[in-house]
């Protein structure tokens, strides 16, 4: 109604169209001066306005496909007191709407879970026996696993049943699923309960050590906790036990932590590598990291790779492997390649550099290829098929004869600007003189092979030894 009248006001007037709208003047002039002045907003109205903002940064962090749920425990992981009932109620003000499995349906009640809940409801009592204990645990799994209202209250007190801890692992990770945050004392105290049973019988302890399928799935659990920087001490305990003789691969626990969104799980891969870095081999390493999908998490692998905390296994990925996968990232991550270059400038010799020139000779813009000549020079480094691999990048076009196709096109591309900047480096120092020649005598080449640009002027050869004629300016 509000809009309506803003839309019409100024052919109209406000009291005529109130006169037939069911709003009173001085209402409209009300909102009008609380839109223009917010401190003039009650106090309800202010803090709906701060929470829009936080509400949409962790939709928009999560891919946009967090429901309110979700959205909700995120918030109160990073420390907001808001309701459940509040989140929804402002993305639904928002237009905001998770991703669902298959088809929307719209639906007061869930009549396949509402029985199962008030089943729980009658077997979770204090006072029962140990049968209903635990069938209310096993029901509580089901239960979480399908679509269902709030009944935060009842879970946490199926959780809290005096039993033990190794028959409520499937209820949790339900909840987890389910977009609950746990309790990390919880978790490590089922993970300790775990290390002193195996402890204490020397005669299956053996058994336990060639095995981590009861105790892995504790670990994949910390993630998605109050402390989720705990998986870090679950880590070294279970890798105490298990000692250098049985050492284990954990990439199940590595996958759960990649999974953890925003820059909290940035943070946490980051510490996760440092610490545990021998939980994975690198191609594993590689995938979880890069699997985000995000800038920050391509820019973790590449400082993680520079500094050789990655990257170092005997078969494991090279600095070839790793440029090609960035090469495919900086088609959809715009401002990879600038971060990339600022990296290049100040890293020093070894595979990071050599990750860095691989990734130019698949996607080098003119800015890359005169940093690498410039580089090449501070080194004392002459021409080789690195840079040779950056010019023809820059070069030429390649365009896929098909889309998921393997053959190429070839086309010539502008190389007008980077040319000027060539040659008038051949009067410059005397380490770039030489390299500046040979990127010039590349570039020529690819010209005869492949054509030349259109627009793009015809000034002499470098072999020729003429200056650059004026039109070349």
């Amino acid at each position: 109604m509000i809009a309506f009248i803003d839309d019409h006001r100024g052919a109209h007037g406000v009291e005529p169209i109130c006169k037939v709208l069911p709003i009173a003047p001085s209402t409209y002039h009300a909102h009008v001066a609380k839109r223009r002045d917010p401190a003039k907003l009650s106090a309800r109205a202010r803090q709906d306005a701060a929470l829009k903002i936080e509400v949409r940064r962790v939709f928009d962090q999560n891919f946009s496909v967090y429901g309110a749920r979700k959205v909700w425990r995120q918030l109160k992981r990073e420390g907001f007191d808001v309701a459940r009932c509040t989140v929804s109620r402002l993305m639904r003000d928002m237009g905001l709407q998770g991703v669902i499995r298959g088809k929307s349906v719209k639906t007061t009640i869930n009549v396949l879970a509402a029985p199962i809940f008030a089943a729980m409801d009658r077997l979770a009592q204090p006072q029962a026996d140990k049968d209903d204990q635990l069938l209310a645990i096993r029901l509580a799994h089901v239960a979480v696993s399908m679509p269902h209202e709030d009944h935060d209250e009842l879970i946490a007190r199926v959780v809290d049943l005096p039993q033990p801890l190794s028959g409520k692992r499937t209820l949790l990770t339900a909840m987890v699923l389910d977009g609950q945050i746990l309790d990390a004392d919880l978790v490590m105290s089922a993970i300790d309960e775990w290390l002193a049973a195996a402890a204490s019988d020397p005669t299956t302890a053996w058994h336990k050590r060639q095995n981590t399928w009861e105790i892995e799935p504790w670990l994949e659990l910390l993630p998605f906790t109050t402390r989720p920087e705990a998986v870090l001490d679950g880590l070294a305990n279970v890798k105490t036990f298990y000692g250098r003789d049985w050492a284990q691969r954990w990439e199940r626990v590595l996958s759960a932590v990649a999974a953890v969104p925003g820059p909290e799980g940035i943070a946490l891969l980051t510490s996760l590598a440092r610490a545990h870095k021998d939980i994975a081999d690198d191609h594993a390493w590689m995938q979880a990291i890069f699997n985000r999908g995000s800038l920050e998490s391509v820019l973790l692998y590449v400082d993680l790779f520079i500094e050789r905390v990655l990257g170092t296994d005997p078969h494991g990925v090279d600095a070839w492997h790793v440029g090609r996968q960035l090469a495919e990232y900086a088609q959809s991550l715009p401002e990879l390649k600038s971060e990339l270059r600022n990296r290049y400038e100040t890293v020093g010799n070894g595979p990071g550099r050599a990750m860095l020139e691989h990734f130019f000779g698949e996607a080098a813009s003119e800015i890359d290829l005169l940093a690498m000549i410039a580089k090449y020079a501070a080194n004392n480094q002459s021409y080789d098929g690195q840079i040779a691999r950056a010019v023809e990048s820059v070069a030429v076009d390649r365009v896929p004869v098909a889309e998921g196709s393997n053959a190429y096109s070839v086309y010539p591309a502008p190389v007008e600007s980077l040319r000027k900047s060539l040659f008038d480096q051949l009067s410059g120092s005397s380490m770039n003189v030489p390299i500046a020649k040979k990127c010039l005598e590349a570039i020529d080449r690819l010209r005869d092979e492949h054509g030349i640009a259109a627009n793009d002027t015809r000034h002499p050869d470098v072999t020729s030894e003429r200056p650059r004629p004026p039109e070349a300016v």
